[in-house]
């Protein structure tokens, strides 16, 4: 009795084991397809994934697969191994980048106060359509900002995120990077690295928005977080190249030393952090990048 009720309970184990392990679709943009066992078939959101999948992301997709407590994004083309993704995937987790840098140069969800010199601005949605312009005062578009961040940090993020997508629609061209911002963190706050790439397809952080700080290492964090990796460096590179505040410059570059790590250059990223603390021995910054440099 007591041998067939060991072997039961093993056997349970066992099955939990293999469940968690099995990753599922949650999110999915483009074109996606999984191999198992020389079989290809097209992938679909609440699709399930053994460990021993390829994954083929193509036609500029973003993919989102949960396995556990583990959120893996997927934002660039290619052929990947599940088992890969995975692993590389609680790597960047353990970097706890939110906290361990975004966090540490500015209070994301508080963010900046927005608007401009100018009062009023045409509803975006009504440009161009004389007949029925629509203004937008610059209190009623810090009003929705506001509104949409409280509700950020009370942990109301769908409800947030309604609020500022249709702020988006109603803005003026000037303020459309603030709320793409912070549609994409409503994204974040909620570990949808693929949701949030989505919304910032194609911007370009402009060095005159008052979100300005904000987006480029949210950008660069989702990037990593994807394990785009690369792509984070070329972003990081850019700004660099514009001689930005030394915070913001030690926070892209201790964000490109990670790059570095995730691409297996231990030597360069030793080099980066070395730059990023030797910018300001004494800020925050500069002692996160000492220690770091203690831990390489």
């Amino acid at each position: 009795m007591k041998t067939t009720l060991l072997a039961l309970v093993l056997l349970a184990a066992t099955s939990i084991a293999a469940v968690s392990q099995v990753a599922q679709v949650d999110y999915l943009e483009g074109v996606a397809h999984m191999e198992v066992g020389g079989r290809w078939s097209e992938l679909a959101i609440g699709d399930r994934l053994p460990p021993e999948a390829t994954i083929r992301l193509s036609e500029q997709g973003f993919l989102e697969l949960v396995q556990g407590a583990l959120r893996v994004s997927i934002t660039q083309d290619g052929l990947y191994k599940l088992s890969d993704v995975i692993g590389k995937s609680r790597q960047v987790a353990a970097w706890d980048l939110k906290n361990s840098v975004s966090g540490k140069l500015k209070g994301a969800v508080a963010g900046p106060r927005i608007g401009g010199d100018t009062a009023m601005g045409v509803r975006g949605s009504a440009a161009g359509s004389a007949g029925d312009i629509q203004w937008l005062e610059a209190d009623e578009t810090e009003e929705t900002v506001s509104r949409g961040r409280e509700l950020l940090r009370s942990g109301r993020y769908d409800e947030a995120l309604e609020v500022f997508e249709e702020g988006y629609q109603n803005a003026v061209a000037q303020d459309r990077e603030v709320f793409l911002y912070y549609i994409a963190l409503g994204h974040s706050e909620q570990g949808r690295t693929g949701r949030a790439l989505a919304a910032l397809r194609g911007i370009q952080p402009d060095p005159g928005s008052q979100v300005f700080a904000d987006l480029v290492l949210l950008q660069g964090r989702l990037l990593v977080e994807s394990l785009a990796f690369q792509d984070a460096l070329e972003l990081f590179d850019r700004q660099l190249a514009r001689q930005p505040s030394a915070p913001l410059a030690q926070a892209m570059l201790i964000m490109s030393a990670y790059c570095h790590r995730g691409l297996g250059d231990a030597p360069k990223a030793r080099e980066t952090l070395v730059r990023a603390r030797d910018l300001d021995w004494g800020s925050e910054l500069g002692r996160e990048a000492g220690n770091l440099l203690r831990g390489l």
